[in-house]
């Protein structure tokens, strides 16, 4: 059986990691927490698939922004443990999170 907790406990573990990475502009830290089959989905743009997508739209991500704001709201972990997604607000400190 999977302890449903305990995977919730590392993936907010790992998003202190991406978080940490996101605001030093470290992609080689942020590809080690991708893996090949995670999925972004994003307001208004097609979903990044994949590690090579990923690394290319933190480049642009980064071409644009000095530091973000990442607050997870919602952690799920299927039954079985082998699937899991978070979705949050993300933005730039000291404006409004959408």
């Amino acid at each position: 059986m999977v302890d449903l907790k305990k995977e919730e406990r590392e993936i907010r573990q790992m998003l202190e990691i991406v978080i940490d990475a996101e605001n030093r502009q470290d992609i080689d830290t942020l590809m080690k927490c991708v893996t090949n089959d995670a999925v972004f989905l994003k307001p208004k743009v097609p979903p990044i698939k994949g590690t090579d997508a990923w690394r290319k739209d933190y480049e642009v991500f980064f071409q644009t922004s000095s530091q973000i704001e990442l607050v997870p709201t919602h952690i799920e972990v299927s039954a079985t443990g082998d699937i899991a997604w978070e979705y949050g607000v993300h933005g730039s400190p000291g404006k409004e999170l959408k």
